[in-house]
């Protein structure tokens, strides 16, 4: 299944591309600093309706500065001591917490 949007995240804002013949367009951009931030993104989630009434198909494309990629070495290792490694190898260098369904996605 294609996606028929793309949310661009960025420090700046998010903004809403609409895929259409030749390419990408411009739906709209929200500023993080936009006071009323969630009435905003809910009107870029309206402008998509209006323009795929039949439903959002959105790959959300995240600036490359904030994914964390780091390689480890688990050569011989099972399923289990990968995903091990993996949680060890993660565990404080992000502010974020590891997830409890880690090992689905891993």
């Amino acid at each position: 299944m294609k996606a028929n949007f793309a949310l661009i995240l960025s420090y700046d804002g998010i903004r809403l591309l609409h895929r259409a013949a030749g390419g990408w367009r411009r739906v709209g951009e929200v500023s993080l600093e936009d006071p009323e931030l969630p009435n905003a993104l809910n009107g870029l989630r309206e402008a998509a309706l209006e323009l795929e009434p039949n439903g959002l198909r959105t790959k959300l494309v995240i600036p490359g500065e904030q994914i964390k990629y780091l390689t480890i070495d688990t050569p011989e290792a099972d399923d289990t001591a990968r995903r091990s490694a993996a949680r060890h190898a993660l565990d404080g260098v992000t502010p974020y917490s590891m997830p409890s369904n880690f090992g689905f996605w891993c």
